[in-house]
């Protein structure tokens, strides 16, 4: 897996913004897809596509739902930008209150049992090992720099 892969174009960027406003004025009738995809220059496909979507989540009453994904392409994300941002702020708290959850084993069954108590859709996998997996917490510590993880000294009886 490329862990540090940089895009060589700026094809994917679309701005969530304009993607809504141009979704609000597709629904509400007031111009037809193409015309609006040529308007907040977005592709056809990718405003169908997005109008698609929203429109089942609307139908499953999801329209209100706390998550939101800017992307396509997080489909297998389990924790939403929100979700993470507390995570984060929790294990830093715990960290900073004791050194019992040091470890990369105690962040990742951390991880499981936030997603778990979350009711959020998370792999299979973990949900045997009860924790994380190894690549999520790569992923999580690239992302969240001011994270540290230790490994814990051996002390003697002494």
């Amino acid at each position: 897996m490329v862990w540090t892969y940089k895009p060589k174009t700026e094809r994917c960027n679309i701005n969530e913004e304009n993607m809504k406003t141009a979704i609000s004025d597709v629904i509400l009738k007031k111009l037809s897809t193409r015309v609006v995809a040529g308007k907040y220059n977005i592709k056809t496909a990718t405003l169908q596509y997005r109008i698609e979507k929203f429109l089942k989540s609307f139908k499953n009453n999801q329209a209100s739902s706390s998550k939101s994904y800017s992307s396509k392409h997080t489909v297998a994300q389990v924790f939403s930008k929100q979700e993470k941002k507390m995570l984060t702020k929790y294990y830093l708290t715990v960290t900073k209150c004791t050194t019992d959850l040091r470890t990369l084993r105690q962040l990742l069954v951390l991880a499981y049992e936030f997603a778990k108590y979350s009711v959020v859709k998370y792999p299979e996998s973990s949900k045997k090992n009860k924790r994380a997996g190894k690549n999520w917490s790569r992923g999580f510590g690239m992302r969240n720099q001011e994270l540290s993880l230790r490994n814990p000294e051996n002390t003697s009886a002494a």
